[in-house]
């Protein structure tokens, strides 16, 4: 099974959940093992920013694409693709996976255990999305794996 991992960086937050990146598979399905996050708030005193990982029904309206890059060196080209900038049109957000509050001075890193990972199916969507009470600049990264 090839790894892979994309990621968007410097995005700024906002009141109103917001897709930072989502994963779209291609002909084969994925394997979400590794999700990274962090912040760059000025206020130690701010609320916490959350974090959700969800299932997404609609594609949205996206201004462009994440370099994907091969965890593992094995040559093998990605079939999903990573969309990032949303602008105009949020995609529509289904179950819920995971959920995680930050301190908007700080960052979480989760890896899911092998056998345990969040799968989206072929042709299926998966997005990580932020809502924060103050505008706050993020960067996130996702692991996966593809042939699942």
């Amino acid at each position: 099974m090839a790894r892979y991992t994309a990621a968007v960086e410097g995005v700024a937050s906002g009141t109103a959940a917001k897709t930072l990146l989502q994963i779209v598979a291609g002909a084969q399905r994925c394997g979400v093992y590794g999700i990274r996050v962090s912040c760059k708030g000025t206020s130690s005193i701010a609320e916490p920013i959350r974090f959700r990982l969800v299932r997404q029904t609609t594609a949205g309206t996206t201004g462009g694409t994440a370099s994907i890059g091969s965890v593992d060196s094995s040559g093998v080209t990605a079939t999903a693709t990573a969309n990032i900038t949303f602008s105009s049109t949020e995609p529509t957000s289904g179950d819920l996976l995971f959920t995680q509050e930050v301190h908007p001075q700080t960052g979480m890193a989760e890896y899911i255990p092998l056998g345990d990972e969040i799968v989206i199916p072929a042709s299926g969507r998966l997005g990580l999305t932020v809502t924060a009470a103050a505008t706050v600049n993020v960067t996130a990264q996702l692991y996966w794996r593809e042939g699942q």
